[in-house]
């Protein structure tokens, strides 16, 4: 007799991330993304990379790829997508960490029988001592970072642009991405990133 639970398919998912940069801070968190997708795929970015960050992407990532453009947000993420053998993308940062709820594979059985294209996770701006921003707009600051791998979806050509992936969408609220820039970054480092981020997009940067 044929069985009538449901059956449901592993999907494999790729994770992604472009970077010119990768501090030691952040090889822990890296090695725990290879070890929860099926592959870490880091693109390198040729105009601003140092030899420490290309050393340190080839000694963690399953495969690197060298990469050229004016801004990060110039990149051409289709093709990085497409770089990706697995039916599902995950979009990592350099100073991001996986939460621990993603460690149980759990959301695994979601993909393979969801009929959702794409999914929002809430990103955790990560104090010095480990705790987290818990109020507005720093929380849930919810990110659209995993969907399906396909030729349909576009990517963001401006600062802080959205993905855009046919389809439903979803969220997780357990799964999140711990945001380190809080303090891997100094005061001055941020400050000047915001100055940079208001030359590129005065409004909303």
């Amino acid at each position: 007799m044929r069985s009538s639970s449901l059956q449901t398919k592993s999907m494999q998912v790729a994770g992604l991330v472009p970077t010119h940069y990768l501090p030691e801070e952040s090889m822990s968190w890296m090695e725990e993304a290879r070890n929860v997708f099926d592959e870490l795929v880091i693109f390198i970015d040729e105009y601003r990379a140092t030899p420490a960050t290309i050393r340190r992407a080839e000694q963690v990532a399953t495969r690197t790829y060298p990469h050229k453009a004016r801004t990060w947000f110039d990149a051409d993420f289709g093709a990085m997508a497409r770089a990706c053998k697995a039916e599902w993308v995950f979009l990592l940062e350099y100073d991001e960490q996986l939460s621990p709820e993603w460690h149980t594979g759990k959301w695994r059985q979601i993909l393979g029988a969801t009929p959702f294209t794409h999914f929002w996770v809430p990103r955790r701006w990560i104090l010095p001592h480990g705790r987290y921003i818990a109020a507005d707009p720093w929380s849930p600051d919810f990110q659209l970072r995993l969907f399906r791998n396909v030729d349909t979806t576009t990517f963001h050509t401006t600062l802080h642009g959205t993905i855009s992936v046919a389809g439903r969408s979803a969220c997780f609220r357990s799964l999140a991405i711990h945001h380190h820039v809080l303090w891997i970054l100094s005061r001055a480092q941020r400050e000047e990133k915001v100055r940079y981020y208001e030359q590129l997009r005065p409004v909303g940067a």
